[in-house]
Parts: structure tokens; C-alpha cells; sequence
């Protein structure tokens, strides 16, 4: 069985570091108890940044540099259940980091799919990484908690919230651990 590790926070609360520096344990542990080396790439990293300007671009940059460079990155902005269905038929990685989830609703709601059909497309890539196995898959999964804020004032915006806050509480459910990032500090809630 696939294992769901679900890292949510706000901005720059210090999530995506917490969820590398994990996945990085995880592959240390890997490696002392099997005889891989790095450069057979254990770890698969998705980011569903599609950045769409110069300061965006600038940012995957820095992301990527705090990144091992033997780690694997896949760019898939839309649809994830093909590339984890892909990675599970591989068996070559046991870790993957996916950043972030916020992304990934919010490319959805751009190519116009429903809350159901982002529902169910998450759904999938949660039953593909929970029915790995031999090697089973590791999976960590970076979101944004955005409900906490004010009430955003157009539409689109309260959409986005709320179809966000949907998924983060379906990855929640389904999640084996659960960490809510405050200010740079972990609180393991499951």
C-alpha cells in the first residue's frame, strides 16, 4: 500500500521545505536499506507550476535549486493520474513530492472542469498511489490552506476557495499523516 503524506499551509508558511526535508529522510532511509544509489532516481517530483511570467519563472528557479539534482522532475500542470499512473508501472521511484495541489485545482478550474471532474481526477491519483505495490510509493502532497483568510470579492476567487478547501479535506481523508505548516513550525494532526 501506497503511503499519503499531506503538508498543508499558507503562503510562505514554510511547506514545501518541510515536505523536502521529509521526502529527503525518507530516501536516506531508502538508501541504507537497499543498495541504490541516488542517480537511480528513488525520488519523482511534480510541479504543476505553469509559470506564466518572468517573476513565476524566477520562483520554480529557486524551488529547484533547493531540489537534489538527481531527483526526477516531471511538469504536469493538468491531469495527474496518467503520470502517477506512469511512475507506479515504472516501479522505479518510491518517493514522490507533488507541489502543489492549489496549483493543480486552480489549472483545472482554468480549462474549465467541473468540481466533480477535479474530484474524481483526484480521487484517481489518490487510488493510484494507495494501490502501489512492490515498491510501494511514498507520496508527499503540498497544498495551500486558503480558507483562513477574508472572503475574497469576486466569484472566481470564492470558487477557488471553495472547491480548494473540497479537495484539501478529500487528500486530508484519505492521508495516512497530515501536517499543518504555521509560520515555519509542523503540527503533525494526523
Amino acid at each position: 500500500m501506497g503511503v499519503i503524506t499531506f503538508v498543508l499551509g499558507g503562503a510562505r508558511s514554510g511547506k514545501s521545505s518541510f515536505a523536502l526535508n521529509l521526502a529527503k529522510k525518507e530516501e536516506a532511509k531508502l538508501l541504507t536499506v537497499a543498495d541504490i544509489m541516488p542517480q537511480q532516481r528513488t525520488v519523482a517530483f511534480i510541479a504543476t507550476c505553469n509559470p506564466y511570467d518572468e517573476e513565476m519563472a524566477e520562483r520554480v528557479r529557486k524551488h529547484q535549486q533547493e531540489r537534489p539534482a538527481h531527483w526526477r522532475t516531471y511538469q504536469e500542470i493538468s491531469l495527474l493520474s496518467p503520470l502517477l499512473q506512469q511512475i507506479k508501472d515504472e516501479g522505479i521511484y518510491q518517493i514522490v513530492i507533488i507541489d502543489c495541489l492549489t496549483l493543480f485545482i486552480s489549472n483545472l478550474m482554468l480549462d474549465k472542469m467541473s468540481e466533480r471532474e477535479i474530484q474524481e481526477e483526484t480521487g484517481i491519483f489518490l487510488d493510484i498511489i494507495k494501490q502501489t505495490t512492490s515498491p510501494s510509493i511514498q507520496a508527499f502532497i503540498i497544498s495551500n490552506e486558503v480558507g483562513q483568510g477574508i472572503v475574497p470579492e469576486n466569484k472566481l476567487a470564492r470558487e477557488f476557495r471553495d472547491v480548494s478547501g473540497r479537495i484539501n479535506q478529500l487528500v486530508a481523508g484519505s492521508s495516512d499523516k497530515f501536517f499543518s505548516m504555521i509560520a515555519g513550525i509542523p503540527l503533525q494532526v494526523k
